[in-house]
């Protein structure tokens, strides 16, 4: 991930962690239960689970079934593999 400003940066890093306090609004994605802090990140979170024609996205992983709109989106991914 690449931040474009501090609170950007500040905002993705403390997305990995999970918050414990009970008074912030947690947003759960009905399909899979995943949860999100804000309603942002659940809307693309649920990009997941749509129904994804190769139109759409015409660059597949060959190890896994993600697929991508751009090319170099497919290169970067491919390094976790």
């Amino acid at each position: 991930h690449r931040a474009t400003s501090k609170n950007n940066l500040e905002r993705h890093e403390n997305s990995h962690f999970e918050d414990k306090d009970p008074r912030k609004k947690k947003y759960e994605c009905g399909i899979c239960g995943n949860v999100c802090n804000d309603p942002s990140a659940l809307t693309r979170h649920k990009r997941i689970h749509e129904d994804v024609t190769e139109l759409q996205r015409p660059y597949p992983c060959t190890k896994c079934n993600k697929r991508f709109r751009i090319k170099s989106h497919l290169d970067t991914h491919m390094n976790i593999h």
